[in-house]
């Protein structure tokens, strides 16, 4: 492969070495615009601007990326809720966005896709991390199941939030999902976030605790089981039922039906 040369950047076969003489710091304040394009690529400028400017003439945009999930691949990339839960705070917005979300979650999210309402849930999360008022409240009243696919939203932040306690009470709610719908199904995802935080066993440790008085935790961990136990038979499922939606749908559907599924 023949060599390339351009400023501050020198091609050597499959490897790139950058000049960094040519690389400078961002250039503050930023303009809207360049805000606004911070803000989607998870630049750390944009909390730079608003540490040192504020977030005059900004407010739209960070209240808007409160609704809807900025990572171009949230399969791949780690949430933005914590960064983003500090330029709020520092912009002096966190109430503001817990309004703004609050009353998307209360109108249904039809506006939304699954990776939106993750990441609605995963700000106010951080929110209540924080401490705010109101914020614990709205993330347990949260917690439902996706519209669009199998998935459910909010266990997983509350379970993260207060570890024991979070977990009996998603677990409760879904015991009573798989009483009400054979369709629903679960897998062992929660007790093992509670595992990695305290140690192995300690989700199982807790389930059992609360099945013995709650019988819909009980279903729950029946059903935790039988997800682990290969001799149970699984219900009958379309393998595109496990897919989460993605911000390309409709290239898993041609996939899909490529394959011969519908």
């Amino acid at each position: 492969m023949g060599e390339e040369s351009r400023p501050g950047v020198i091609f050597e076969s499959q490897r790139v070495r950058v000049n960094t003489r040519s690389i400078s710091p961002p250039s503050l304040p930023l303009t809207p615009s360049r805000f606004q394009r911070a803000l989607r690529a998870g630049h750390g400028r944009a909390l730079q601007h608003v540490l040192a400017y504020g977030t005059g003439g900004l407010d739209g945009f960070l209240l808007g990326a409160c609704l809807q999930c900025p990572t171009y691949n949230p399969q791949c990339e780690p949430s933005r809720a914590p960064w983003l839960a500090r330029i709020l705070e520092n912009g002096h917005l966190i109430q503001p966005a817990l309004i703004v979300i609050q009353a998307a979650v209360a109108e249904g999210e039809h506006d939304a896709d699954y990776w939106d309402r993750q990441h609605r849930r995963d700000l106010v999360k951080e929110f209540a991390l924080k401490e705010v008022p109101s914020a614990r409240a709205l993330l347990y009243a949260s917690l439902a199941r996706n519209p669009d696919s199998a998935e459910v939203l909010g266990d997983r932040q509350i379970v993260e939030l207060d570890g024991p306690e979070g977990l009996l009470h998603v677990a409760a709610r879904l015991g009573r999902w798989l009483t009400e719908d054979t369709s629903f199904w679960v897998d062992d995802d929660l007790p093992k976030l509670l595992d990695a935080r305290m140690g192995t066993g300690t989700g199982e440790s807790v389930l059992e605790s609360g099945a013995a008085s709650d019988p819909m935790i009980a279903r729950y961990l029946e059903a935790t089981r039988e997800f682990l136990n290969p001799r149970i038979p699984c219900r009958s499922r379309r393998s595109w039922d496990l897919v989460i939606p993605t911000r390309s749908s409709s290239t898993c559907a041609a996939t899909h039906r490529a394959a011969g599924f519908g």
